[in-house]
């Protein structure tokens, strides 16, 4: 398995919010979505894999010293950099959990067409995101997390 290098600050705050997600994965899950409904069984299996890739991002995790809060894929809780590869404007999203309180209009829900589609993805990625405003394209150029 590939090591992966975090700061004190990103690793803390990841193994912070796998304990959290975990304890509240079934809340989540109930809240956001109606029992034996597709969306139910999606949300589902968004939750699973999302634990599983957020134990191992913390498993394969060695401690640096320095001040680089990047991370290799996109956790609630990251400040992620995309390029719309339609008309090449930049733009920053922060992703936090469905009980965030949003303070600015960077900050999307998980559960979002945009959240959803980013979600656990690596920098240099491009995903389609089908929004209530139509089709968006975005290349992602960054991760950092910052927290909630």
């Amino acid at each position: 398995m590939k090591q992966i290098v975090l700061s004190p600050h990103t690793f803390d705050g990841l193994l912070k919010h796998l304990v959290d997600v975990e304890e509240r994965q079934n809340q989540i899950i109930e809240e956001f979505s109606l029992k034996a409904t597709e969306e139910y069984r999606e949300y589902t299996n968004i939750f699973k894999n999302y634990l599983n890739q957020l134990r191992g991002l913390v498993e394969r995790s060695n401690i640096n010293d320095g001040t680089d809060d990047s991370i290799p894929i996109i956790t609630i809780g990251t400040l992620v950099q995309v390029i719309n590869t339609n008309n090449r404007k930049e733009h920053a999203f922060h992703i936090v959990s469905p009980y965030y309180q949003r303070s600015s209009n960077g900050d999307v829900s998980c559960l979002s067409p945009v959240g959803r589609a980013l979600l656990l993805r690596k920098a240099g990625e491009e995903v389609a995101v089908e929004a209530p405003g139509g089709m968006f394209r975005y290349e992602i150029q960054s991760i950092k997390y910052v927290g909630e």
